[in-house]
This record gives C-alpha cells, sequence and structure tokens, in this order.
C-alpha cells in the first residue's frame, strides 16, 4: 500500500514521539488541548486524538505536511530539523 519511503517517514515520526518520551495519548493532548472542556467531553476528545496518532502512525491515515509541521510542534522537534534528517534518511535508503 505504501512506498518504503514512506514507511521509513512513519518509523521517523513514530520513532521522534517515542525519542521525546511521549505516549501517544500525551501527543494527542498536545495536538488538541482538552483545557476547559468538560470531563467527559475532554476524555472524549482525547480518545479521538489518540486514535488519529495511532491511525497517522501506522499508515492507516496518511500525514499532509501541515498535520507533520503540528506533530513537530507537539514534540517539540523543529520542524525544519525533522524534515533534514528524514532527507538524509531518505538519499541513505536509494543506496
Amino acid at each position: 500500500m505504501f512506498t518504503e519511503r514512506y514507511k521509513l517517514f512513519l518509523r521517523r515520526l513514530r520513532a521522534a514521539r517515542q525519542a521525546a518520551g511521549l505516549t501517544q495519548m500525551e501527543t494527542a493532548e498536545r495536538l488538541n488541548p482538552t483545557s476547559g472542556l468538560t470531563p467527559p467531553a475532554a476524555k472524549q476528545q482525547l480518545l479521538q486524538t489518540q486514535r488519529f496518532v495511532s491511525r497517522c502512525e501506522t499508515g492507516e491515515r496518511r500525514v499532509d505536511v501541515t498535520e507533520l509541521w503540528l506533530f513537530c510542534r507537539a514534540l517539540n522537534i523543529p520542524f525544519v530539523d525533522f524534515v533534514q534528517e528524514l532527507a538524509k534518511e531518505l538519499e541513505q535508503s536509494e543506496h
């Protein structure tokens, strides 16, 4: 379904989250803060966003460039650094 390049991207995205020491749930909270919501609404929103994170990491849902920017912000990783490192890995995988 996906190219090897996209699979490499997915591994890099998951590894970045893990390197930041965050769970998918913690990443979900950073992507879609629940402050100000009632506890049931916050829980529902958090679960939906966690499922989004999971689907992105497994490739069930493709990630566009603006979503990648949001992921990088949530993980406290400069977007440009993530893309440059990904580019290096993609170049190396070509050889």
